[in-house]
């Protein structure tokens, strides 16, 4: 469902016959797929108000990703850093996620989330 979810069409991640047939034995999640894994975890320090947007993301895969894998999730929270610019100060909140094999307890990825607070600055409000 997640591959037709973003059109995905390679048949390793839509066509169970023939992804039984490849090297993996078992319909595969496409690349993205931990995403559906994400955290709600929040920063919750009082000093951080304003817009949350996602920065980035990025996965490190040691396995791939197997139709019926059970997978444990784990988000820690990782780093905490401050750039300003005139109209605001961005706050950028660095999260690792380990997805690990429930069944073997064998990682299967690491992934990296940046989120970013934007807080607007006071000489910025100042001019509205």
């Amino acid at each position: 469902k997640f591959a037709a979810a973003i059109g995905e069409t390679n048949p390793l991640y839509t066509d169970e016959e023939f992804a039984e047939k490849s090297k993996w034995g078992a319909l595969l999640a496409p690349p993205t797929f931990p995403t559906v894994f994400r955290s709600q975890q929040r920063i919750q320090l009082e000093d951080i108000q304003g817009t949350r947007l996602h920065g980035s993301q990025s996965y490190k895969y040691y396995q791939p990703i197997k139709a019926g894998m059970k997978i444990a999730c784990e988000t820690v929270f990782k780093d905490l850093y401050t750039k300003t610019n005139a109209n605001s100060n961005l706050v950028f909140a660095i999260f690792e996620q380990l997805g690990t094999n429930i069944e073997t307890d064998e990682l299967v990825f690491k992934g990296i989330q940046t989120s970013i607070y934007r807080q607007r600055s006071e000489k910025f409000e100042q001019q509205f």
